[in-house]
Protein backbone atom coordinates (compact mmCIF):
# COMPACT_ATOMS: atom_id res chain seq x y z
CA UNK A 1 0.00 0.00 0.00
CA UNK A 2 1.27 3.75 -1.02
CA UNK A 3 -0.05 6.24 0.81
CA UNK A 4 1.02 9.66 0.04
CA UNK A 5 1.44 11.93 2.98
CA UNK A 6 -0.25 15.34 2.19
CA UNK A 7 2.14 18.36 2.78
CA UNK A 8 -0.28 21.52 5.02
CA UNK A 9 0.40 24.81 2.52
CA UNK A 10 0.82 27.27 5.23
CA UNK A 11 -2.24 30.19 4.21
CA UNK A 12 -0.32 33.46 2.42
CA UNK A 13 -2.23 35.61 4.62
CA UNK A 14 -0.94 33.84 7.59
CA UNK A 15 2.19 34.69 6.25
CA UNK A 16 1.79 38.62 4.99
CA UNK A 17 0.07 39.60 7.92
CA UNK A 18 3.45 37.81 10.03
CA UNK A 19 5.35 40.28 7.29
CA UNK A 20 3.71 43.28 7.67
CA UNK A 21 3.63 42.64 11.67
CA UNK A 22 7.69 43.22 11.50
CA UNK A 23 8.26 45.88 8.92
CA UNK A 24 5.82 47.38 11.20
CA UNK A 25 8.22 46.30 14.14
CA UNK A 26 10.95 47.73 11.98
CA UNK A 27 9.41 50.79 11.50
CA UNK A 28 8.92 51.23 15.48
CA UNK A 29 12.53 50.39 16.07
CA UNK A 30 13.92 52.83 13.62
CA UNK A 31 11.13 55.22 15.23
CA UNK A 32 12.20 54.96 18.50
CA UNK A 33 16.15 55.52 17.89
CA UNK A 34 15.47 58.43 16.02
CA UNK A 35 13.86 59.47 18.93
CA UNK A 36 16.68 58.97 21.14
CA UNK A 37 18.97 60.79 18.47
CA UNK A 38 16.77 63.65 18.45
CA UNK A 39 16.80 63.86 22.79
CA UNK A 40 20.78 63.67 22.67
CA UNK A 41 21.28 66.59 19.87
CA UNK A 42 18.68 68.40 21.36
CA UNK A 43 19.97 67.84 25.33
CA UNK A 44 23.31 69.00 23.86
CA UNK A 45 21.60 71.88 22.22
CA UNK A 46 20.46 73.23 25.64
CA UNK A 47 23.90 72.91 27.41
CA UNK A 48 24.47 77.03 27.52
CA UNK A 49 28.34 75.94 27.96
CA UNK A 50 28.02 74.84 23.96
CA UNK A 51 26.46 77.83 22.70
CA UNK A 52 29.90 79.59 21.83
CA UNK A 53 31.61 76.31 20.77
CA UNK A 54 29.26 77.11 17.25
CA UNK A 55 28.77 73.46 16.41
CA UNK A 56 28.88 70.01 18.03
CA UNK A 57 29.34 66.50 16.84
CA UNK A 58 27.97 63.80 18.53
CA UNK A 59 29.14 59.75 17.68
CA UNK A 60 26.61 57.29 17.98
CA UNK A 61 27.98 53.15 18.18
CA UNK A 62 26.37 51.09 15.47
CA UNK A 63 25.71 48.28 18.94
CA UNK A 64 23.55 51.08 20.54
CA UNK A 65 21.70 51.93 17.44
CA UNK A 66 21.47 49.34 14.83
CA UNK A 67 18.60 50.21 12.66
CA UNK A 68 19.75 53.49 11.62
CA UNK A 69 23.55 52.74 11.64
CA UNK A 70 22.23 49.92 8.78
CA UNK A 71 19.65 52.09 6.89
CA UNK A 72 21.05 55.09 5.69
CA UNK A 73 17.92 55.58 3.85
CA UNK A 74 15.49 55.56 6.38
CA UNK A 75 12.70 58.04 6.37
CA UNK A 76 13.60 59.01 9.78
CA UNK A 77 17.12 60.32 8.51
CA UNK A 78 15.16 62.45 6.36
CA UNK A 79 12.64 63.88 8.69
CA UNK A 80 15.99 64.40 11.21
CA UNK A 81 17.64 66.26 9.20
CA UNK A 82 14.34 68.35 7.51
CA UNK A 83 13.52 69.59 11.93
CA UNK A 84 17.16 70.94 12.44
CA UNK A 85 17.10 72.75 9.15
CA UNK A 86 14.03 74.14 9.42
CA UNK A 87 15.25 75.36 13.18
CA UNK A 88 18.11 77.07 11.02
CA UNK A 89 20.80 74.57 11.77
CA UNK A 90 23.48 73.10 9.46
CA UNK A 91 23.62 69.28 10.10
CA UNK A 92 25.45 66.35 8.31
CA UNK A 93 25.14 62.96 9.25
CA UNK A 94 27.90 60.85 8.15
CA UNK A 95 27.61 56.40 8.53
CA UNK A 96 30.97 54.71 8.86
CA UNK A 97 31.25 50.60 9.77
CA UNK A 98 30.84 51.78 13.77
CA UNK A 99 27.87 53.56 13.92
CA UNK A 100 27.69 57.39 12.47
CA UNK A 101 27.99 60.92 13.91
CA UNK A 102 26.49 63.96 13.60
CA UNK A 103 27.77 67.40 13.11
CA UNK A 104 25.44 70.30 13.87
CA UNK A 105 26.38 73.81 13.18
CA UNK A 106 25.29 77.39 14.04
CA UNK A 107 28.02 79.63 13.05
CA UNK A 108 25.98 79.58 9.78
CA UNK A 109 22.46 79.25 9.25
CA UNK A 110 20.76 76.85 7.01
CA UNK A 111 19.58 77.71 3.36
CA UNK A 112 16.03 76.44 4.20
CA UNK A 113 13.42 78.61 4.98
CA UNK A 114 11.89 78.55 8.48
CA UNK A 115 8.57 77.16 9.04
CA UNK A 116 4.86 78.73 10.12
Amino acid sequence: MNKKIGMIIPKAAFLNYTYCKAQGGLFDSIKQESQRVMGQLVMELRNPEIHRQGEIQLMFAAEQYPRLSQDKDAIAWHSLQAQFQQAGYVIQVQHHPRGFSIHVNWTQLSLSPPSP
